[in-house]
């Protein structure tokens, strides 16, 4: 019920869901926001690029698998971030993780102010997402979350 971190939704599937769809039921008493940042924003040099696509890093859930936490597209980086369920497995892979943490800490964040029946769609592949400070406890906030699979 807490805040919680900027993520990668499914982070530990072994293709990630492209999409994330969050309908508001109820924004609850606490004004809780959801918080938006676009990597695509972080200025990365071509090592840091080269890192975040190569570097090993692997899933912490019961089906673990090896993977990386980026990979290129016409568009831009895709990221797969999420500190809970993927964790690097090489010194460099250590160093990219403290990389994305300083990124994440230094993004322009976009708060989401939820009111009922409020419909947002991201791209999980392109933003990272997290669960804001509430101002009072709110059991009473229901965002109901579609998973799309490109």
């Amino acid at each position: 019920m807490g805040k919680f971190p900027f993520h990668t939704d499914t982070a530990y599937w072994p293709v990630p869901a492209r999409y994330v769809l969050f309908h508001c039921l109820a924004p609850g008493a606490g004004d809780r926001p959801t918080l938006i940042i676009d990597p695509r924003d972080w200025h990365l040099t071509d090592m840091d690029r080269r890192a975040l696509c190569n570097e090993v890093w692997r899933t912490t859930t019961s089906q673990s698998f090896l993977c990386t936490i980026a990979t290129r597209r016409a568009d831009g980086l895709c990221i797969r971030f999420d500190d809970a369920c993927v964790t690097p497995m090489t010194r460099e892979a250590f160093r990219v993780r403290d990389l994305v943490r300083a990124l994440i800490r230094d993004s322009t964040i976009i708060p989401i102010q939820w009111r009922a029946g409020d419909l947002l769609v991201i791209d999980n592949l392109r933003l990272l997402h997290a669960r804001g400070e509430a101002r009072v406890a709110d059991p009473d906030r229901v965002l109901a979350r579609i998973l799309v699979r490109e």
